[in-house]
Order: C-alpha cells, then structure tokens, then sequence
C-alpha cells in the first residue's frame, strides 16, 4: 500500500511545501489529519513520512496519537509493544521508538490501548513526546485523529496542530461531503492554524475506516 500511496502526484508535491518553511536549526513538527475517519489520513502520513526519509539525510520520526484506530504500526510491519501506562510512565518516550525498514524512519506506534480507556493527560503527555522528538529529529510527521466527530476521549489535532511547523487536510475524493470540507477549514482558521496544504486522496484503501 505504501508503495501506491508514494505514487500520487499531490503527494510528491505537498511534501516540498511542507518542509519550505522549516527552520533546520528549530526542528518541528507535522500535523496530519483529515475531517473524518477512513479518508487515508494515516496511509498518507505515512506516505509523506517515506517520501522525507527518501530524499533527505535528515533523520524523520512518524508518530502515532491516533490512539482510538491506530493503524501506522500495520503500515510498516510493526507491534504496539507496549501501553498507555508504560508510556504514560516512561521518563524516556523515545526509547520507544522503533526502526523501520526505511533508512532515516522511525517509528514511534500508538500504546496498546482499551476500548474504555480515557487519556486526561494525553494531550500533556503529547507535547511531552514531541519536545523529546525535536531534540532528536530534524523533521517529526504526526498522525492525528480525524476532526469529526468531535470526541473530548480523543486527542485533538487542532490543538496539536497550533504548535506545529506545518499541517495537512486529507480528502477522500468523491466521499468527503463539502459541507463537512468546508467546516474543516474553517475550523483551523478559528484557531487561527495555518493550513499548509489540502491532499484530495482517490486511493481506494482497504483498510478504509479505520485510518
């Protein structure tokens, strides 16, 4: 699947646009997300993800706070080897970072977790992680879940998003109602979160609905 993704012209042309204005002296990071569930947000992360592993020398980590569906560990032949409290409790996230078969990638999975699980720290424990990432790669690609339905169980990507270098919208083409496109922009421009680019993705994934 990977291999199709990378294979999409908007993709080849959304990764220079988001590394343009990235300071190499103030790593950041990346923020991916779409409106709603199964638009291919998380194969797309991961396709950017590979494609600024391929073509810098630059390290890049590709994190999962996709927490409620997490599928990036899937994409790349991956455990969640471990859960919420080993993260939670961890003084080091990044000793939990695992290699991918990409030179320049790693990858840091979602915890295992349950469905009842609640995160009241988690978006603390985010900022954590990311502050920790940025000490160790030059560019950092964040998995969020979608914006809708709003859920105060899951992270939130547009508080994610505030923080980040740069932010992508994913589009299901033909799928995604235009009401709810429009709503999604218009969100990020209430929190006032530039939003780099817009991928309209007809890549028909089979693991549609949960990513």
């Amino acid at each position: 699947m990977l291999e199709k993704i990378m294979q999409l012209t908007e993709l080849k042309r959304i990764v220079p646009a988001l590394t343009q204005g990235a300071d190499p002296m103030f790593p950041g990071h990346f923020v991916v997300t779409s409106s709603l569930a199964g638009e291919g947000k998380s194969l797309v992360a991961s396709g950017v993800a590979v494609q600024m592993a391929s073509n810098s020398s630059s390290r890049v980590l590709l994190v999962d706070f996709n927490w409620r569906s997490p599928v990036l560990h899937r994409h790349f032949g991956r455990d969640q080897d471990f859960d919420y409290q080993k993260l939670q409790g961890s003084s080091n996230p990044m000793n939990l970072v695992q290699k991918t078969d990409y030179k320049e990638l790693d990858l840091l999975p979602a915890p295992r977790t349950e469905k009842n699980d609640r995160f009241p720290d988690g978006q603390e424990l985010c900022v954590d992680i990311l502050k920790k990432a940025r000490e160790q790669y030059q560019n950092v690609i964040v998995d969020t879940g979608p914006l809708f339905p709003e859920n105060r169980f899951m992270l939130d990507p547009l508080r994610l998003g505030q923080s980040a270098i740069g932010t992508l919208l994913v589009y299901l083409a033909g799928v995604t109602p235009r009401s709810i496109a429009k709503k999604s922009v218009a969100m990020f421009r209430e929190h006032d979160i530039g939003l780099t680019g817009v991928l309209m993705n007809d890549y028909q994934n089979p693991l549609a609905g949960r990513v």
